[in-house]
Order: structure tokens, then C-alpha cells, then sequence
């Protein structure tokens, strides 16, 4: 609640038998209200709020800056990430190229004969005693191929 120095001067109280003196109370209120006044008129005080939001201006100012740094930082960081990131995969699927080539190549000669050879080797298995050190687990599954 912001008070002028004339409403503090005319302030009045309700007065008792065991109040304040009446004179001492205006008195008081008279020194407040003149205190007031100074400290309204006093370039001091007005030149100590343009200072501090001048400050207050600045340090917004710069934070503001700061923050669009940190956010240029991160999106370079990011692209710079997100390219090699490309690079990385690009090379990876070079190279699986390189490989599976010459493996479809080995494949697809090998695949039909072994289709043939399979049945072929199964048979050779089952006239293998057990006995000769082959598990017969592996013959088992061999000869469900």
C-alpha cells in the first residue's frame, strides 16, 4: 500500500485513555511523511533504479545471447554428427557390397549342387557304422537334410 506524505500527515487515530500522546504521534508522522518526500526528491534514489535496470536490461541481453549461441553449438554438433553418422553407413554398405557379391556369385554355382549332393552324402552317412567316432546327433540332422 503505497502512502503520499500528506495521507501520512493527515492520518488520524481514535484516541484512548491509555494511548500514545496525541502530539508525539503527529510529530512522528510529520518526520515520516518529510522523510518520504526526500527520499522521493533525491536523484540518489531515482539514479540507483536506472542503474539497476540498466543492469537488469544487460543481463537479459546476454542471456539471451548466450542462448542462441548454445543453440547454434548444438545444431552444428548435431549436423556435424548426423554426417558422419551418413559416412559411417555409407562406407558399412560399400563394403557389405563388396562382400555379398562375390558370395552370390559363390552361391548361386554352389546351392543347385548341393541340392544334388546332399542326398547323395546322407546316404553315404547312414551306411556309416556309429561306432567309427561320427556322433549320431550330426548324422541324425545330416540325414533330415
Amino acid at each position: 500500500m503505497a502512502l503520499t506524505p500528506e495521507e501520512i500527515e493527515r492520518q488520524q487515530f481514535s484516541t484512548s485513555k491509555r494511548g500514545f500522546d496525541p502530539d508525539e504521534v503527529r510529530r512522528f508522522l510529520r518526520d515520516v511523511a518529510d522523510a518520504q518526500r526526500q527520499a522521493a526528491d533525491s536523484p540518489r534514489f531515482g539514479r540507483i533504479g536506472d542503474e539497476v535496470a540498466a543492469v537488469l536490461e544487460s543481463a537479459h541481453r546476454s542471456a539471451a545471447a548466450i542462448e542462441d549461441a548454445a543453440q547454434a553449438e548444438a545444431d552444428r554438433v548435431r549436423a556435424a554428427a548426423d554426417a558422419y553418422a551418413a559416412e559411417v553407413r555409407a562406407k558399412a554398405d560399400a563394403e557389405t557390397e563388396l562382400c555379398e557379391t562375390p558370395l552370390r556369385s559363390v552361391s548361386a554355382r554352389f546351392v543347385p549342387q548341393k541340392r544334388i549332393a546332399t542326398p547323395i552324402f546322407a546316404a553315404s552317412l547312414r551306411s556309416l557304422p556309429i561306432g567309427l567316432g561320427v556322433r549320431s546327433n550330426e548324422i541324425s540332422r545330416l540325414r533330415a537334410e
